[in-house]
């Protein structure tokens, strides 16, 4: 998600207030999306990647927005699936933005949104061009070194940084120095300002995370979200699984931070400490949280997705935000992600928001059945006897669980391997509200501890800089796996059967993923919880035993469509 904020010291900036005039000549701030236009998995085929909007960005176009800047969201994405001959370099010229802010929050961006920085460029080498993001803030200093089509980078959180650079530029100063966060090129080469604000609880609460009316066509972005992942499909396969789409989800912020740090995730306390300056978790206030909940009903959301976070300061946060979600009566779904084992009582208060048959799902990302490799690698510990009590207490509920599991974490072995696959069957065949079992490819992520400190997580990069992300994300991953490249590999992984070592990223990841294939695969889990609709453990288990031969099928029926139909 991109990162927001305001000033933490004396200057306290709120939005709350009417919008001023805006320009008639054109828009003074347009904020570009572009997700990875081509991407290509075996069963569905071709398909947009990487596509939901980073949750910061409405609020970053309100606030600038509501202080009288003429202000769109435009997604690339969406464009071209609503007219396949949208012409980026077209529609600048008919809204003339004096700044495009490109998002750059998942690395798997980083190649077109270049791409899109390039065109725009070249339409209009007097428009202003600056990154912002996640990838973007940890790469800041190269991007401006090396990419003469971007003119700076918003580091950590961008609504005032955004702000104090439409300002500059209104004005045509070009001396950015009083623009917080913000990287540039100056006459005596690049500057970095220093961070001097971090979103905290006021701020927060003062954002607005839900006005759709400034992105462009936002009825069909809304249509087009599912909780299947960051992809849109398209030609036959959409047309199928569009009977069998989920509701829209909406990814309802509460807090931005996190309080540990696990080894392969870009958005960790060390990572945001690096990427946005900032120690500690804020949180919305209740009261906001609901409110929010509120507005994107009236968008046509009907699914909330939203993340259960342990705070040892205020333990009773997520019981009393579902306790104020009952009383709102929103009667929505509602997905609750868990990094740590939620307690019962916790369970309990989300069982209650339930409204008239509708569907409550808990996530939980165990990563591995094997204990020792789950304490190096998660913040949030918990060993396998606690989990199954806590899955134990979800059924009681009747909530549906999702679990999540990797192959190919740091310390990891081929025995780990092994023991995870077990877990897995033990727990598919002995709890059955589990409807699904997601297994993934960690992929390093800029900023993550593995990025960071290779050496002590026992891998070798093969992607350090961001020219090399930049590159690894123009591939379009014909092999047609679920995950890309990962971006490292482990020297000392002996996998069975392999005489010497996998000492290359591409035979550690290939085999990797043919053991997903062989036993964990993602469209063996649609079948089941979306298809189907089954909660029989024998079929489930003949279902993700025959996922490779599922696959195959589907991947050969798909093929025979598209040929009829050119």
């Amino acid at each position: 998600m991109a990162c927001l904020g305001y000033f933490t010291g004396t200057e306290t900036i709120k939005i709350n207030m009417k919008p001023d005039t805006h320009s008639k000549s054109g828009l003074d701030c347009l904020l570009a999306f572009a997700p990875k236009f081509k991407n290509f998995y075996k069963p569905i085929g071709e398909h947009m990647f990487t596509v939901i909007l980073p949750m910061g960005l409405l609020s970053i176009a309100d606030f600038v927005y509501k202080k009288g800047y003429h202000t769109q969201i435009v997604h690339l994405g969406l464009e071209k699936i609503n007219n396949p001959r949208f012409s980026l370099k077209e529609y600048l010229k008919e809204v003339n933005p004096k700044v495009v802010g490109l998002s750059l929050h998942w690395h798997y961006q980083s190649y077109d949104t270049i791409e899109a920085a390039k065109e725009i460029k070249e339409c209009n080498p007097g428009i202003f061009v600056v990154l912002g993001g996640l990838t973007a803030s940890y790469f800041h200093e190269e991007i401006a070194r090396e990419f003469s089509c971007i003119d700076g980078v918003i580091r950590g959180d961008g609504e005032v940084p955004l702000l104090r650079l439409l300002e500059a530029l209104s004005i045509q100063e070009r001396d950015f120095s009083n623009v917080p966060n913000f990287t540039w090129r100056g006459p005596e080469g690049i500057k970095t300002n220093k961070i001097t604000y971090v979103a905290k609880q006021e701020d927060l609460d003062n954002s607005n995370f839900t006005n759709f009316d400034l992105l462009k066509n936002h009825k069909l972005y809304i249509k087009m979200q599912d909780m299947r992942g960051a992809r849109w499909l398209t030609g036959v396969t959409n047309k199928i699984l569009n009977k069998f789409r989920p509701a829209a989800y909406f990814p309802l912020l509460t807090h931005k931070g996190c309080p540990v740090n696990c080894s392969y995730c870009g958005g960790s306390k060390l990572s945001q400490k690096i990427t946005c300056g900032r120690d500690d978790v804020a949180m919305r206030s209740i009261g906001k949280v609901v409110a929010s909940i509120k507005e994107a009903q009236k968008y046509g959301y009907n699914e909330i997705y939203l993340s259960y976070l342990p705070l040892n300061n205020n333990n009773h946060y997520f019981e009393e935000l579902f306790e104020a979600i009952k009383k709102a009566q929103t009667e929505m779904d509602y997905y609750l992600e868990c990094p740590d084992l939620p307690p019962k009582r916790l369970i309990e208060a989300f069982n209650a928001i339930r409204h008239n048959g509708s569907k409550l799902y808990i996530g939980l990302s165990p990563e591995t059945g094997s204990e020792e490799v789950r304490r190096f690698n998660k913040g949030f510990y918990y060993d396998n006897n606690e989990l199954i009590e806590t899955l134990k207490s979800i059924n009681s509920f009747k909530i549906q669980v999702i679990l999540y599991f990797s192959l190919g974490l740091p310390a990891e072995t081929a025995r780990d391997i092994d023991i995870t696959l077990h877990f897995k069957e033990f727990l598919r065949e002995n709890f059955p509200n589990i409807i699904s079992i997601s297994t993934v490819n960690p992929v390093l992520e800029p900023a993550s501890l593995m990025h960071i400190y290779p050496e002590k997580y026992g891998i070798v990069k093969t992607r350090n800089t961001f020219k090399d992300f930049v590159l690894s994300s123009k591939d379009t991953n014909k092999e047609g796996f679920l995950t890309p490249r990962l971006g490292y590999f482990k020297q000392d992984f002996y996998p069975p059967g392999e005489n010497g070592r996998l000492s290359r990223e591409d035979s550690f990841r290939i085999y990797l993923q043919e053991t997903i294939c062989g036993s964990s695969c993602r469209l063996s889990d649609f079948i089941i919880s979306d298809f189907l609709k089954t909660d029989n453990i024998f079929l489930k288990k003949i279902i993700s035993k025959s996922s490779k031969s599922i696959c195959n099928i589907i991947s050969a029926f798909r093929g025979l469509c598209n040929r009829c139909l050119i």
